[in-house]
């Protein structure tokens, strides 16, 4: 973390996946176990407040939003890394700012990652 001017904190990796059946079903679903998961973090951490890193390919965006709706004031920013040339939805960008959380779409690269971070003042 600290070679990657990562925040001290938690941090909370997906298990990779492994074999063929793993990789035909992946990405399929509801999504629902990540807002799930993401509450259980957000109950085991309550003093913590939270960046959300994820992509535009799948439901990452709207689960987000729904985790700043109700949890207000516990996440500090949300990081996108376009996976598929998609815009962001303005009523989504909107209603997040609303409630005082950015959503910033960065590159996949420490140069943009650390540029992110400086804009929620953590470096």
């Amino acid at each position: 973390m600290n070679t990657n001017n990562f925040p001290p904190g938690p941090l909370l990796l997906k298990e990779l996946k492994y074999g063929i059946v793993d990789l035909i079903f992946s990405g399929k679903g509801k999504h629902h176990h990540k807002y799930e998961k993401i509450i259980e973090l957000l109950n085991f951490y309550p003093f913590l407040s939270f960046i959300l890193v994820g992509d535009n390919g799948q439901k990452d965006i709207e689960i987000y939003h729904n985790i700043v709706l109700n949890f207000p004031g516990r996440i500090k920013s949300i990081f996108i890394i376009p996976a598929v040339h998609k815009r962001l939805n303005k009523n989504i960008v909107a209603s997040c700012k609303k409630n005082n959380v950015n959503i910033l779409t960065i590159e996949n690269s420490n140069k943009s990652l650390n540029h992110a971070l400086k804009e929620v003042f953590l470096l």
